[in-house]
């Protein structure tokens, strides 16, 4: 994503959540590709389930950060 190749990293990050998907870093990190790529509706998805984290996890705080936003 990082070089452009957007719908390339977003199918990364895919495989990535669906091969670890307690991984809260991966998740949010698939949520931002997917604000990036215009799809809200699945990031907001995604960050309402990080949103659900203990309040003092960084992740959380970034993923309700870019709920407000939404």
């Amino acid at each position: 994503m990082q070089e452009g190749n957007l719908e390339g990293g977003l199918l990364l990050l895919e495989r990535a959540h669906a091969l670890a998907p307690a991984s809260a870093e991966i998740r949010l990190n698939l949520a931002k590709a997917l604000l990036k790529g215009g799809r809200q509706d699945a990031a907001k998805s995604e960050l309402q389930v990080l949103a659900k984290l203990d309040s003092r996890e960084p992740v959380q705080q970034e993923a309700s950060k870019l709920l407000q936003g939404l």
